[in-house]
């Protein structure tokens, strides 16, 4: 997406174009040495935000022109074909009758359907490529690391992996959501000064300069690194709110913290990888052949509903624990209210608490009431209920992020008591 340098008027065209790339490297081998020959880069742009369709369009045109024939996998064809037309001038006409097909086939599954199903469409292809690019343990410790607003930086040598796995982060978080800075691609320029940003953030860093290599060597230490080539993230070493301090009281609550979350990541990767494949996931190896065969479908649905439940659990009560007040103005206004929400969080810790240990109060004080009410409405304990005396430096944690600040003060005045 880039500001549209074309727009005269508010009335002529949209505020920003939208567009996705096909870039083709043409690789020779000298000495033993592969050197790029020759790069061309094919590109679909739109004023409305139509990404799957022009995704599936390159995507086909790619299948059907190199992929498809054998020998081919430098592109040469592809590569020489597009480099003549570019060479001899204007060739809109004659590019627009090669690529028209391959639009259509695009296009043909979004025709009479509304935007929002191509937003739904690409949150789920970026969450494709996340759950591929990361197995369930370390998927898990991104999660987490992203609801306790830590900094975060993403690497890549491909761009679009970066946009991907960040996109699908994001909708991950959903109800809570991210209320900092991110960047999916931050140039190398850009980059250096970003990391130092003492707020946290979501970047993507493109491994295609020496500058960029030289900066993930150097990255400050209270940064969570997401390499989405391998598939490994490696946790902050000091999270943001314990970093400033040099007391050994506060080393001692950011390595307690450190081992919490990687504790609770060990275990909610557990439920991931046994909702995705339990057969495969209690072998000793989970990350084998037959892993990798388990249907993207299953991965995803698994990650989408225990990521959901996961937070759905951290929120739960929310609203039990809120008050709203509002108090009179002193403004000629008579009927304009200044309106706060008090939010209890003792009350809420102790709900927290009560979950994980099932120890629900009773509603009638006679035995055999209370039996029949405890037989016929308690759930079992909820398998994703966090117990405060072993991951009380989380909740801490969590509770004390914008993002849970915001959702609190999104609620309505009718879901509370108020005076």
């Amino acid at each position: 997406m880039a500001p549209n340098a074309n727009k005269r008027g508010d009335d002529d065209m949209t505020d920003f174009l939208y567009g996705v790339s096909l870039v083709l490297n043409q690789t020779t081998e000298f000495q033993g040495t592969k050197q790029i020959k020759q790069v061309v880069a094919l590109s679909l742009i739109s004023e409305r935000s139509v990404i799957p369709a022009m995704r599936r369009a390159l995507v086909k045109l790619y299948e059907e022109k190199v992929v498809s024939k054998p020998n081919n996998r430098d592109c040469t064809s592809l590569i020489e074909a597009l480099g003549k037309l570019g060479a001899e001038g204007d060739n809109s006409v004659t590019l627009k009758t090669m690529l028209e097909p391959y639009i259509k086939i695009g296009s043909s599954p979004w025709t009479d359907k509304p935007l929002a199903h191509q937003m739904a469409a690409f949150e789920r292809s970026c969450l494709d490529v996340l759950v591929e690019s990361l197995s369930p343990v370390p998927l898990s410790l991104l999660l987490i690391t992203a609801l306790l607003e830590q900094k975060i930086v993403f690497v890549s040598n491909r761009r679009s992996s970066l946009v991907s796995t960040i996109a699908g982060l994001r909708s991950l978080l959903r109800p809570l959501g991210w209320s900092h800075l991110i960047v999916p691609t931050a140039p190398s320029s850009l980059a250096s000064d970003l990391v130092q940003y003492p707020a946290p953030f979501i970047l993507g860093i493109p491994l295609d300069s020496t500058e960029s290599k030289n900066i993930i060597k150097t990255l400050p230490d209270d940064i969570t690194l997401v390499d989405v080539d391998v598939g490994r993230v490696i946790l902050t070493k000091n999270f943001s709110h314990h970093s400033t301090g040099d007391s050994d009281g506060e080393k001692a609550t950011t390595l307690a913290l450190r081992s919490q979350v990687l504790h609770l990541a060990e275990s909610l990767g557990n439920v991931i990888g046994g909702y995705q494949s339990d057969s495969v996931w209690r072998c000793d190896s989970p990350l084998s052949d037959s892993f990798v065969g388990v249907n993207i479908s299953r991965k995803v649905e698994a990650v989408q509903k225990i990521a959901r439940a996961f937070i759905l659990e951290l929120t739960a009560g929310i609203n039990t624990c809120c008050y709203w007040i509002e108090e009179e103005s002193n403004a000629a206004d008579e009927n304009r209210a200044e309106q706060n929400i008090l939010f209890d969080e003792d009350r809420f810790l102790h709900l927290k608490q009560l979950r994980s240990e099932r120890a629900y109060s009773t509603l009638f004080e006679s035995d055999d009431l209370a039996r029949a009410n405890h037989q016929s409405s308690l759930e079992a304990r909820p398998i994703l209920a966090l117990d405060l005396n072993d991951f009380d430096l989380v909740m801490d944690t969590f509770l004390r992020g914008q993002s849970m600040s915001s959702f609190i003060s999104s609620q309505r005045k009718e879901t509370m008591p108020y005076w």
